[in-house]
């Protein structure tokens, strides 16, 4: 069966599929393959994103320093995401510093 032959059996749905797994392979050629951050985010409010996690745990505590002493935090998770090398820039913008919440 050709290529041609395959996709013109595809159904709308898994050519869309295919096209975003297409997409996403030629961004990643562009781009590099995607990164790890590592996201901390303390009762869905307060966030720090780092490739590092150990930075991300040393915000945690700063964080936890400085907040404590005003009220208590309900929710804590550290999550790895992964992004690509153009999108970490970003996400590190939006940065809480500990001191400042």
């Amino acid at each position: 069966m050709s290529i041609k032959e395959f996709v013109a059996n595809l159904s709308m749905d898994q050519l869309s599929f295919c096209a975003e797994q297409v997409e996403a392979r030629l961004r990643a050629l562009k781009e590099g393959e995607k990164v790890r951050l590592w996201c901390v985010s303390v009762d869905g409010m307060y966030r720090f994103t780092s490739p590092n996690p150990q930075e991300s745990l040393e915000w945690l505590q700063a964080f936890a320093s400085h907040r404590i002493a005003s009220t208590k935090m309900d929710r804590i998770s550290v999550d790895p995401m992964w992004v690509y090398p153009s999108e970490v820039a970003e996400w590190m913008e939006m940065n809480e510093k500990p001191e400042a919440v």
